[in-house]
């Protein structure tokens, strides 16, 4: 099979050189498998025991990604495809695959020169520390956005882009009913100053109006929410120092409005032999909340306080035991985490410890009663080995030592000892790569 392949790619190759030249063609694979030991990861471990029973499985992720370059014609194109399986999900002699099968990226570029393009398509937004924009590569099928992008890459950096999104090709417009934005338009800028690295970002989200007394509602809106960022970031040899702050205004999808934060400061202390100190506190604004009634929260202040991370890699903050904003806590009481840990690299191997410390934002009202905003600790540990420049093996543990406060916002039982395990294989090889093609005239 590899010969064929190498064969193939030979052909294909020596056929451009006929027409083309100062081309780069890329080949590559990605796969990753991870294993999942769950009993207690999101939320509390369930009060009755003949529910409480551990989670294990294997998540499967492959891509193949193909990119090509052409400097003469000012081209580059990219074309990522991944198949995403829970292990044992579809029947070995099926001859159906529930659309596990699908395209990560898609997209073309148009070089205007060496610092400025365009590009179209199915792309990664991934910036900075990925707080609010991030290609969430934690999550099997990874956040991809359908499209375009302006970019200037030269003393500073600006990136201008813009979406739109339907269900489908329609005569007349229809209720948007996908779980992503209707519409999106964001400006980036950032400039590096010898030991000072700043970040602006506006981000103008538009969702669509959900009225609940009137679904199904003729005239259709588009609600629009502002978010306006700035990320600074001093290093200062063995001092570093990062903060992030985020404001949000504008109008949820229920057309209230929001008015929220995101403050974030983080030290990193650099020790000799590859060891780090890092402590912070990240304060995500929350409102008042009523839980009287067990699975639905109701907000009672007239806007809404709740800062919402969007489109982060948000299991890369809050613990990794997923608690917070990856896939829940939105539009709710907000979170005051603070934590601290470090961080150990030795050759090939690197290790990482980190404690947090949660709380809520706004208050959690029972009974008439304001309940205490502390919800416990998680304690996370983190191993990554690389066997080669292909090859990592990555694992952890995570335990949560939640108060009963938990219990009034997640449900379960804070008293049962709830944590998570997993292991996973990381393969990145390059399959092929050909650069600095030339004019070949015997070829057909």
């Amino acid at each position: 099979m590899k010969k064929i392949l190498l064969l193939f790619l030979s052909i294909l190759a020596s056929g451009f050189t006929t027409h083309l030249c100062a081309q780069e063609f890329s080949l590559d694979a990605d796969l990753r498998a991870r294993y999942e030991h769950r009993r207690g990861s999101f939320t509390l471990r369930p009060v009755n025991d003949a529910q409480d029973v551990a989670a294990n499985f294997v998540t499967q992720r492959t891509r193949i990604i193909t990119s090509f370059a052409d400097k003469s014609s000012k081209l580059s194109f990219k074309l990522s495809l991944q198949d995403i399986r829970t292990w044992g999900a579809t029947p070995q002699l099926g001859i159906g695959d529930n659309n596990n099968l699908g395209m990560y990226e898609g997209w073309g570029t148009i070089h205007f020169d060496t610092a400025n393009f365009i590009r179209i398509g199915r792309q990664e937004l991934s910036y900075d520390d990925n707080r609010f924009l991030g290609n969430v590569d934690w999550a099997m099928q990874g956040r991809s956005h359908d499209a375009i992008l302006y970019q200037h890459k030269g003393d500073y950096e600006l990136q201008i882009g813009a979406a739109i999104h339907n269900n489908r090709e329609t005569q007349f417009r229809e209720q948007y009913t996908v779980n992503n934005y209707k519409a999106m338009q964001f400006a980036r800028f950032n400039k590096k100053l010898d030991a000072l690295d700043l970040t602006l970002l506006f981000f103008n989200n538009g969702q669509e109006y959900i009225d609940n007394n009137n679904p199904t509602r003729e005239d259709l809106e588009t609600i629009y929410s502002q978010t306006y960022g700035a990320r600074a970031k001093f290093d200062l040899d063995i001092i570093k120092f990062d903060i992030n702050f985020y404001y949000q205004g504008g109008k949820d999808a229920t057309d209230v409005k929001i008015r929220a934060f995101d403050l974030s400061p983080v030290i990193t202390l650099g020790l000799d032999n590859g060891v780090s100190i890092v402590a912070g506190f990240e304060w995500l604004s929350g409102s008042d909340i009523n839980f009287d009634t067990p699975g639905t929260p109701i907000r009672i202040e007239s806007k809404n306080k709740s800062f919402s991370p969007f489109y982060g890699t948000n299991h890369k903050f809050n613990g990794l035991m997923d608690y917070f904003y990856v896939g829940n806590h939105f539009n709710n009481v907000g979170l005051q985490d603070y934590f601290g840990g470090f961080n150990v690299k030795a050759d090939d191997l690197k290790f990482y410890g980190m404690i947090h410390i949660f709380n809520t934002w706004g208050n959690m009202i029972q009974n008439n009663e304001e309940i205490d905003k502390y919800l416990g600790a998680e304690v996370d540990l983190t191993a990554m080995y690389s066997l080669n420049e292909f090859i990592n093996i990555q694992g952890g543990v995570s335990a949560m030592f939640a108060d009963e406060n938990m219990e009034v916002l997640k449900g379960g039982d804070a008293d049962k000892f709830n944590y998570w395990a997993w292991a996973m294989v990381v393969i990145k090889p390059n399959l092929f790569k050909a650069s600095g093609w030339k004019k070949n005239n015997s070829a057909n």
